[in-house]
């Protein structure tokens, strides 16, 4: 792998020039080879380091992994995460002497160490989140990646997805828990979120092999369509199924059961406040968020006093359109014409 590949956030980065970022000063390139060399196969050891903690990840990227297991989703697992970005830090700024790289080479060193400086800044920060809400999370990201990620080419492939229908007992257990986490830090999502949420738990344990019904539970769909398309005796495609549904009552629906247990005890402890600042030190976490995906320096006064001449701007032109073309009437109704 190239070295700038490590970064899951490389495209962004180079858009907005980052690289200036970075604690290292800009100092001409000796351009040691030996020592770029040493550096790209730290950065590919660290990318493969990665991918094995995460076989979601690697799964999503097309990375052969083991296809039978979740990522774990513990407090526990991101601690030690943290210290692994800490090692990985040290290491690189120990065994690497940037003046030594070429000018390609210190542009990696300069991308990895922003994005490690960035996800230990994150971390005292890892419960100022939802992990539930109403756009996406755990409820059905499973879901989707069984469904659009995990593919079934073989037999051993559909064992793979009856495993992982399995682990998302752990799965909803370790989301529990980060909900409980931060309920008891204050952090609960507002109280609007929680009917949506809901619905779409219920949906994933609705129909076979949960009920009677005369449809089939989206995942038992999934796995029956993509069974069919193997070429499988009648008995072997019979006895996969049969597990899979087995999968799916003894420890699909216990987990989702779970879920919606703890969703439906928080939705009575739910306000309709939102934003960042009803969490706990809501304002130092809203200067992290801003500093962490606008690259700057700018207050949050200062962000939205920005947007809000942006959008004047933009209104203004607008206008002016408008009375290019001749509308007579607000700018809200030209909104209404163009749409209709």
């Amino acid at each position: 792998m190239k070295p700038l590949l490590c970064s899951a956030t490389l495209g962004f980065v180079l858009l907005l020039g980052l690289p200036g970022c970075s604690s290292q000063p800009q100092v001409e390139a000796q351009g040691r080879p030996e020592t770029g060399q040493r550096l790209a196969a730290f950065f590919e050891e660290v990318f493969q380091a990665e991918l094995d903690r995460d076989p979601d990840r690697a799964a999503r990227l097309g990375f052969e992994r083991p296809n039978d297991r979740w990522t774990d989703l513990s407090d526990d697992a991101l601690r030690r995460e943290h210290e692994i970005h800490q090692q990985n830090l040290r290491r690189l700024r120990t065994e690497f002497p940037f003046a030594e790289l070429d000018e390609a080479s210190q542009l990696s060193y300069q991308l990895f160490e922003y994005r490690t400086e960035q996800a230990l800044g994150d971390f005292p920060w890892r419960f100022h989140s939802y992990p539930v809400h109403q756009m996406r999370g755990v409820h059905t990201t499973v879901a989707t990646f069984l469904m659009d990620i995990h593919r079934v080419e073989n037999v051993e492939d559909a064992r793979d997805y009856i495993s992982r229908i399995r682990g998302v007992r752990d799965v909803m257990s370790q989301t529990v828990a980060n909900l409980v986490a931060r309920e008891e830090r204050g952090i609960l999502p507002p109280r609007f979120v929680f009917p949506m949420v809901l619905t779409d738990c219920r949906n994933l344990i609705a129909g076979r092999p949960f009920e009677e019904s005369d449809r089939e539970s989206p995942i038992l769909a999934d796995i029956t369509a993509k069974l069919e398309a193997l070429e499988l005796g009648d008995e072997q495609r019979r006895e996969l199924l049969d597990e899979a549904s087995r999968a799916l009552v003894e420890a699909w629906e216990p987990a989702y059961r779970e879920l919606i247990e703890a969703l439906e005890r928080q939705a009575q402890l739910a306000t309709d406040e939102d934003g960042a600042w009803k969490f706990p030190n809501g304002a130092e976490f809203y200067d992290h968020a801003l500093r962490r995906m606008t690259t700057t320096r700018l207050d949050a006064e200062a962000v939205h006093k920005l947007g809000l001449a942006e959008v004047a701007r933009i209104h203004g032109a607008m206008e002016e359109i408008r009375d290019q073309v001749g509308f007579e009437g607000s700018l809200q109704e030209f909104f209404l014409h163009l749409r209709t």
